[in-house]
């Protein structure tokens, strides 16, 4: 019998996501959040190892990647392959006054917990 993926769930959650609408205010629970014009899921997250000599944290670190790119082949046979997106330049740009306005959602989230990301 083959061993359960892990990553397994996250495809219906983002078929899930492209059926739902945009809230008409902010929202946010401990799927995600979401408000008029953009939606975050959390599809997999990782505990924290405040204690950890380093190895636990790295296999949680593996795993997650793991998941991503299986998702990130899955998603690219529907709908070709990815853009990578610079989330340090949105942040560096926000923090050092280049913005005329403030970072839009949701890459103001972003920016505060990743410096780069697939769309």
């Amino acid at each position: 019998m083959a061993t359960p993926n892990p990553c397994d769930r996250c495809l219906p959650m983002v078929d899930e996501l492209l059926t739902l609408s945009f809230p008409a205010t902010a929202t946010t629970d401990v799927t995600g959040y979401a408000g008029p014009d953009h939606r975050v899921r959390y599809l997999r997250t990782s505990q924290v190892f405040p204690d950890d000599d380093g190895q636990t944290g790295d296999r949680a670190h593996a795993e997650l990647e793991a998941c991503l790119d299986d998702l990130t082949l899955t998603l690219s046979a529907r709908w070709d392959d990815p853009l990578p997106v610079d989330l340090w330049a949105w942040l560096t740009a926000g923090l050092n006054g280049e913005l005329d306005d403030d970072i839009p959602e949701p890459l103001e989230y972003l920016t505060q917990h990743a410096t780069s990301m697939l769309a």
